[in-house]
């Protein structure tokens, strides 16, 4: 059985702590805004490449470049993703 320490002032650091994600593929909904962006963040500062998904693309666009710039490679126009 797993335990953790975790609770709600846990943050994404105390999560990922020292987990190499390199080589992985995640999709992150919500990518507009609040734990989308910051879910999306963590992530790739851990290695993985990530694809977001959001309704309002130049709105996530501006919340993600806000985020440390995290809009590297373009965007896939069928249904709002962005891919970084």
């Amino acid at each position: 059985m797993m335990t953790t320490s975790f609770d709600e002032h846990s943050t994404t650091e105390d999560v990922l702590g020292t987990i190499d994600l390199a080589g992985k593929r995640v999709l992150v909904t919500g990518v507009s805004s609040g734990l989308g962006v910051e879910t999306a963040r963590a992530l790739s500062a851990h290695g993985a490449t990530v694809v977001g998904a959001a309704r309002d693309i130049a709105k996530a666009r501006r919340a993600l470049d806000a985020a440390c710039g995290l809009v590297r490679m373009g965007w896939l126009p069928m249904g709002g993703c962005l891919i970084w």
